[in-house]
């Protein structure tokens, strides 16, 4: 989360035949960036945004060097500035431009229900979508299949249609930096055995695909006490999701 971090090293050197005395140098970060780290021993100002260093006297020939670190949160071009100052009017400065490109960078993340869970009570599982980019994500499709022996009765926070093993949801325009999404759909095991949920991602700008899968085990009650089922065939003739993916069998 946040922007793009950047490290710079500087040089100070004193080019004279003569000791500079009183030599301070300062730092100024570009627009919008955050000071992480001066070393050594550079003091930030109360924004942030700048770093100085009193470096005192500087023999003839002699060089300090300094590194900073930073965030940068604009895109586009971004000015790094340093400037070095001294008694008797010393003055010296030197700037850097670094460019920034703004990208969308999606993750995804499923949090199954803890099992085992019994067949027939209802079980949520939640679809988590941040954008950690500095852009927005656009043209997102999201697809949700279930293994045989478990459908999903309900979906909310994302609106999406109930399919046989499947939720397919509406094609989301843009999700913008930092936004977060969430889902939750609500799912009812019929069999007993082991049953998998998988989400797929997909953006068209920019070209991203995601994958994520998670098995929760489901047991039958009997007078006996608690059955667990054998393995079950799963992921059979449910909707083939795209090509690029293995099909989850049912």
């Amino acid at each position: 989360d946040g922007g793009t971090r950047a490290q710079y090293g500087v040089r100070l050197t004193n080019d004279g035949n003569a000791t500079a005395q009183g030599v301070n140098l300062l730092a100024m970060l570009p627009n919008g960036a955050r000071l992480i780290s001066a070393a050594p021993t550079g003091q930030a100002d109360s924004t942030g945004s700048r770093a100085n260093w009193s470096v005192g006297a500087l023999s003839p020939g002699a060089s300090r060097d300094f590194t900073l670190e930073f965030e940068l949160a604009l895109p586009g071009d971004n000015r790094f500035e340093v400037r070095a100052t001294g008694e008797s009017n010393l003055a010296g400065s030197g700037a850097v431009l670094t460019r920034v490109e703004a990208l969308a960078d999606l993750k995804l993340t499923v949090n199954d229900p803890q099992g085992p869970r019994p067949v027939g009570a209802d079980s949520v599982y939640e679809v988590v979508i941040v954008n950690r980019g500095t852009k927005a994500a656009e043209n997102v499709n999201i697809n949700a299949f279930f293994s045989r022996g478990i459908e999903p009765v309900s979906v909310e926070g994302i609106a999406g249609d109930l399919l046989e093993g499947q939720v397919q949801f509406r094609t989301l325009a843009r999700i913008e930096a930092g936004q977060e999404l969430k889902a939750r759909i609500v799912a009812r095991a019929e069999e007993p055995g082991n049953h998998e949920i998988r989400i797929e991602v997909e953006c068209a700008n920019p070209e991203t695909r995601l994958l994520a899968q998670d098995s929760t085990r489901y047991f039958a009650s009997s007078p006996q006490g608690v059955e667990l089922a054998p393995e079950q065939e799963r992921f059979g003739t449910r909707p083939a999701p795209p090509q690029e993916f293995q099909p989850i069998p049912r």
